[in-house]
């Protein structure tokens, strides 16, 4: 079996990274209204059947759900600070290393949602973004104080759907960075989204402004399309591709890859239930694909491992390494990549 302490969890999304407990938790001590039924709060077990798949279950819809379910907890600044550090307290307890992402715009929305507040103007959004992100960030401290020997960060993510005016918000959010020096609390800029969905060319303003604040940049590209995402993201000239499974079919862009040194995190857990119907395509997960992949000069393709969204599919770090290992992996590789980007993402930060 591997070691937790020699893992780095790359690749996890707060909101799928909550454990029920905590969930329940939050909602007997904050009277979260929609987690209840017939006018008492709902149990762990019950809040386990909402914020996990089911066995066997798989399929986009499903799993969206699960964070849908985790995200009607965001009731209060109160809660967020709490939800924030039983996320990377959980983690904390499968490994010292790892990388936490969060997508404020859609954490907002649900949060405005949730308590019925409106944020119409720029001021009203800022006011309320200001809170959820302090909020945020205070749970994460609050993590490093009872955790002082790990070694963790937040990136920051945007979606390259945005819908109900987001652009505007993401200026707004932009302004915050500048007026309030955020870049010292978060890692990185992450770019999520379906691709069947969404148009990366739309966000490239915004991911230029970000970059000046949040330099590290990685985006999701090639899960759920070809390898057109991934050539579309690399004039972005990222750091890392999320997920990234679609390099395997094409020998030029993993040439591309190996020869810019960018890294893959990759899934394979999240892949298998998520997007089945494109794993199909391939006679297994190509993961191993990638990892033996060298080029003329013996160039290798970076690799690192990354839970996704744990809770929702009932998965630790040290589980999804298994997971590569069983599929022919070279997991001493994967090891090997992810020390140097993470201590790469830290010092980065640190600069």
């Amino acid at each position: 079996m591997v070691e937790a302490t020699e893992l780095f969890d790359l690749h996890r999304h707060l909101e799928a990274s909550i454990p029920p407990l905590d969930i329940a938790r939050a909602a007997q001590r904050f009277d979260i209204q929609a987690l209840k039924k017939d006018g008492r709060t709902l149990n762990v077990s019950e809040i386990s059947d909402l914020v996990v798949m089911q066995l066997g279950e798989k399929g986009w819809d499903p799993f969206y759900d699960t964070v849908v379910q985790a995200r009607k907890a965001f009731v209060s600044t109160d809660a967020i600070r709490y939800l924030t550090m039983a996320a990377f307290l959980q983690a904390g307890t499968e490994t010292k290393y790892f990388e936490m992402r969060v997508s404020p715009l859609s954490l907002i929305k649900d949060y405005l949602t949730n308590t019925g507040r409106k944020a119409e103007t720029e001021t009203e959004y800022k006011l309320v973004a200001t809170e959820i992100l302090n909020a945020m960030v205070e749970g994460m401290n609050m993590a490093r104080q009872i955790l002082p020997e790990h070694e963790f960060g937040l990136r920051f993510g945007i979606s390259r759907t945005p819908r109900d005016n987001s652009f505007q918000k993401l200026d707004w959010l932009i302004d915050l960075f500048e007026q309030l020096n955020y870049k010292d609390n978060f890692t990185g800029l992450d770019v999520l989204g379906l691709e069947v969905e969404g148009d990366l060319k739309a966000v490239v303003p915004y991911i230029k402004r970000f970059r000046a604040y949040l330099p590290d940049l990685a985006i999701h590209a090639g899960e759920s399309i070809g390898p057109k995402g991934i050539y579309d993201a690399l004039e972005l000239n990222p750091n890392a591709i999320g997920h990234g499974i679609a390099a395997a079919k094409d020998p030029m862009l993993m040439h591309e890859l190996a020869s810019r040194g960018i890294y893959i995190e990759n899934c394979p857990t999240s892949n298998a239930r998520v997007i089945p119907h494109i794993l199909a395509e391939y006679e297994q997960h190509p993961l191993r694909t990638l990892t033996d992949y060298r080029d003329s000069d013996g160039k290798r393709i970076k690799i690192v491992l990354g839970t996704d969204d744990p809770v929702s599919f009932g998965l630790t770090i040290a589980q999804e390494h298994e997971a590569a290992r069983a599929l022919g992996a070279d997991i001493g590789y994967i090891k090997e990549c992810a020390r140097e980007r993470f201590h790469h993402i830290m010092d980065k930060r640190a600069a």
